[in-house]
């Protein structure tokens, strides 16, 4: 009522946990967000409604779609500088093994551009396949901040499927999704990502399957308070965690191949994950199971089920809030355990009645 105009307002990220300056900017409107639903009445969606994009474009400004779009195969996207390709609505964007669709820089001498994003409710049951994304980084749009090179927010079901990812910089993520449901990631590429190669927030029913991850600066895939299924994937080489299970997670994790990383899964912070026939190989760190976040009021657990550890030495840690399970399993090498709730192979103080009770168990044992 003084009429007093603040110097300035920090905001912070809880995702990247960087700090950014609140710009003062005169506009009539800001988007919805997931809680401010407006009503429309939209023409049914056909064919008919799809703009449709091909050829070579370049993107000198950020692309923003509010219809519904289809790219056809063989199309090249050359991105200019920090500019973003948003859609708000559904995309098709199905390019084959011969013609796929492509997003990279303008030209090689180029610094980065930002982000691909599927933003709003809108944009369900979009597909991508054959797609190779490079060069990418993240960035700000009104009042979004994308951490990734590809974005998804506030979205459901969704396909991404035979998409290689690489040399994304600047920003954390190679992929991020926040506030989605009933996304399928399918034999996807993600190779020496600049920090996490995927990095999944507060979503619901993710299945990542058949795809690669080489050589991320951190972890492979890093997820906080999400449900989703890890299956018939190779982690190799994570400077930090192959798997990190955070922030009241509940994820299962199905014939994967972890190899070389610094720790191979992590599970921490009231977290669950459900681990078979699953093989660890040679990393410095098997499974660590602790408490990091002191609001969630407790560790880890993991339970590991048919699966080989095989190392010279097969480091297992777990915290006295946490636990670790192994039955029948098989340890190659020698046993360095750190911790007394480290349970192998029927140990008598092992939950005489567990069961595995992963919303999303049904899904691989069909």
């Amino acid at each position: 009522e003084k009429n007093i105009i603040p110097d300035k307002i920090v905001a912070s990220n809880p995702f990247s946990q960087k700090s950014f300056i609140i710009e003062n900017e005169n506009v009539k409107g800001v988007q919805k967000n997931k809680f401010n639903k407006i009503i429309i009445n939209k023409k049914s969606k056909n064919d008919n409604n799809y703009k449709l994009l091909s050829g070579n474009i370049t993107v000198n400004a950020d692309l923003v779609f509010d219809v519904p779009v289809k790219i056809m195969p063989g199309t090249n996207f050359f991105i200019k500088e920090g500019k973003h390709i948003i859609f708000k609505d559904r995309v098709i964007a199905n390019g084959d093994k011969n013609k796929p669709i492509t997003f990279k820089k303008h030209d090689i001498s180029s610094k980065p551009w930002g982000t691909i994003a599927l933003v709003g409710k809108n944009s369900k049951n979009s597909e991508l396949s054959n797609l190779i994304i490079t060069g990418g980084s993240g960035g700000k749009y009104k009042q979004f901040i994308f951490t990734s090179m590809l974005s998804l927010h506030n979205t459901n079901n969704i396909k991404l499927e035979n998409i290689e990812l690489s040399n994304n910089s600047l920003f954390d993520d190679m992929i991020h999704l926040v506030y989605c449901e009933d996304v399928v990631l399918n034999n996807l590429k993600l190779n020496y990502a600049l920090n996490d190669a995927i990095d999944i927030d507060m979503s619901n029913n993710i299945i990542i399957k058949n795809s690669q991850f080489i050589a991320p600066n951190n972890d492979a895939i890093d997820f906080m308070e999400s449900t989703a299924l890890v299956e018939f994937s190779s982690i190799i080489g994570s400077k930090d965690k192959g798997i990190s299970v955070g922030e009241n997670s509940n994820i299962l994790i199905y014939k994967n191949f972890l190899k070389n990383n610094n720790l191979a899964i992590a599970v921490k912070d009231k977290s669950i994950a459900e681990i078979i026939e699953t093989k660890f190989k040679n990393n410095s760190i098997q499974i660590s199971a602790y408490s990091k976040n002191w609001q969630y009021g407790g560790g880890g657990r993991a339970n590991v089920v048919n699966s080989i550890f095989e190392s010279k030495i097969n480091f297992l840690e777990s915290s006295n809030s946490s636990k670790i399970y192994i039955d029948n399993s098989v340890i190659n090498g020698e046993k360095k355990i750190k911790g007394k709730t480290v349970f192998i192979n029927k140990d008598k103080k092992k939950d005489e009645n567990y069961k595995i009770l992963h919303p999303m168990y049904e899904q691989i044992t069909r």
